[in-house]
């Protein structure tokens, strides 16, 4: 990927708007106004940098990130690597 294919994001977690791989998780909420009866839907979806979700311990993000960060964060999941048990283990999960 070129960085002129790269989107630019705010992370709801920092604040910063770079654009640096994020980690977004998508919630949408549909709820009935009791009053009205009108159907209300709300988009609470969140988008984080990936080193904000791994300072959080996000297992998702820890075990495809490694200790990378920023745009190396992003080479680094490009490449395909995948962490073994004993990597996973090193950086403080329980695998078994």
């Amino acid at each position: 990927m070129t960085d002129t294919e790269r989107i630019t994001r705010t992370c709801d977690a920092c604040g910063q708007e770079d654009d640096h791989p994020h980690h977004v998780m998508y919630a949408t909420v549909r709820f009935e106004d009791p009053i009205t009866g009108e159907e209300i839907t709300l988009d609470r979806s969140v988008s984080r940098h990936l080193d904000c979700c791994q300072c959080d311990h996000c297992a998702i993000v820890l075990k495809h990130a490694g200790d990378a960060r920023g745009l190396d964060l992003a080479d680094h999941i490009q490449s395909g690597h995948e962490p073994t048990q004993a990597e996973l283990r090193e950086a403080g999960y329980d695998v078994g």
